[in-house]
């Protein structure tokens, strides 16, 4: 009899049937939060990353005394393809761009990890065709409100969902936000009026000598 109450007690918690069933059970673990896309961060950050682009291309071309006003459609489509190239380059190395950079932004996979060259370079390509529409206005339009439309519906960028990409943000900080719109518009008074402006006059100029 001893040995049956020595294993009986091996086997007993100290709590009777009723004690047990009367305890609430454990609270579950709150539900993770839905990612943030931040489509109108990532917006800016490419417009920034599109003006820096722009201003060394279209730079060297005035300093090399290219005309950039009368060069056909089809050159500055593929004048397009190197910063395609690069974007998905610096996301592959970096997991960010400039414009991203200075807006905290990160773009990784769901562990943390740079993504795969052939993966950024695709989702490069896809942010140009998807996201920006060849920069063609009226493709543009488009495929930017459903872009817009995709994003905020599944928290997730079309482009991104190969790889199953995230975005880290830092926030919107103060500092940051300055900062760049300091640099954003400097970049775009160099474009406009030390750029396409000039290139703009001469034409005219020579237009109007040979008419």
């Amino acid at each position: 009899l001893k040995e049956l109450d020595v294993f009986r007690s091996a086997f007993s918690t100290g709590e009777t049937v009723e004690e047990s069933v009367g305890q609430e059970p454990p609270a579950a673990a709150p539900p993770p939060l839905p990612r943030d896309p931040r489509p109108f961060l990532r917006f800016s950050a490419r417009a920034f990353d599109l003006s820096v682009y722009w201003l060394l291309l279209y730079g060297g071309m005035r300093i090399g005394g290219a005309d950039i006003i009368v060069a056909s459609p089809l050159f500055h489509q593929l004048m397009m393809l190197p910063y395609v190239i690069l974007d998905g380059v610096l996301l592959h190395l970096w997991r960010t761009s400039p414009g991203k950079a200075l807006l905290g932004i990160r773009i990784e996979t769901e562990d943390g990890k740079a993504c795969k060259m052939g993966t950024s370079l695709l989702r490069a390509v896809r942010v140009y065709i998807i996201g920006l529409g060849l920069l063609q206005p009226l493709i543009a339009l488009f495929t930017g409100g459903f872009s817009l439309w995709f994003t905020l519906k599944n928290r997730i960028a079309p482009w991104d969902l190969l790889g199953r990409l995230k975005v880290q943000s830092s926030g919107v900080e103060a500092w940051r936000v300055i900062v760049f719109a300091m640099v954003f518009a400097a970049i775009m008074i160099i474009l406009v009026f030390g750029i396409f402006g000039p290139a703009i006059l001469e034409e005219q100029q020579r237009l109007k000598g040979t008419a």
